[in-house]
């Protein structure tokens, strides 16, 4: 999907899936914030789990091992990242009430509206 970049497990890798973190990039309709507001309203709970570079937190920016530099891409992949819900608990009717709201936000752009789960 244009502006949407999932996750990818290489073939002789395997993954705990302890986040699924999802990109939205430049070419998209919707920003990382617009996508967070979106799923929001559709009950669906997202976050940014990395949402600053380490050295812009207080416990770090002094450290001696932290390295303080310009980084852009750091800063832009920072501001793009959403990290969806994954968890054992839920279901699978849950996962695709996720996957059609994203679908939903990500085609329809800003301007679309929800209207809300349906059983």
């Amino acid at each position: 999907m244009p502006g949407l970049t999932v996750p990818t497990v290489p073939a002789d890798r395997v993954h705990v899936w302890h986040q699924y973190t999802v990109q939205l990039t430049a070419d998209g309709r919707i920003c990382r914030d617009e996508l967070r507001s979106r799923l929001a309203a559709c009950g669906i709970d997202s976050r940014p789990y990395y949402p600053r570079l380490v050295h812009e937190y207080a416990c770090y920016r002094d450290h001696p091992q932290v390295v303080r530099d310009d980084t852009p891409e750091a800063r832009k992949a920072a501001s793009q990242v959403l990290s969806l819900p994954v968890h054992p608990a839920l279901t699978p009717d849950d996962i695709d009430w996720i996957l059609r709201c994203v679908r939903e936000a990500m085609l329809t752009g800003p301007a679309g509206t929800h209207t809300g789960r349906s059983a």
